[in-house]
């Protein structure tokens, strides 16, 4: 599941850039996706015994930072193939 984490978290990156429509916030919040994520995060403050808030900051952090692991090693793969010393 890792693995299909982290092939999404790549391919998709950029593809939701167009134009800010405040109107969509609500759309999205109730869509299945973030449903799903609301129930995943209810669940960690359950299991963890930590409030539903402290749950949704951990799994907020854990995305961007996953996010930004996987965009500076991408980055990093770009200049070292640019210099010629592919990535082993």
């Amino acid at each position: 599941m890792a693995r299909v984490f982290n092939s999404a978290l790549l391919s998709t990156r950029g593809q939701d850039e167009g134009p800010v429509d405040f109107s969509e916030l609500q759309d999205l919040i109730n869509s299945p996706p973030i449903r799903a994520l609301l129930g995943a995060i209810r669940q960690l403050s359950r299991v963890n015994g930590i409030s539903e808030r402290q749950a949704a900051e951990q799994v907020i952090r854990s995305f961007r930072r996953i996010d930004r692991i996987w965009m500076e090693y991408v980055f990093q793969e770009g200049l070292d193939r640019l210099k010629g010393h592919p990535r082993s």
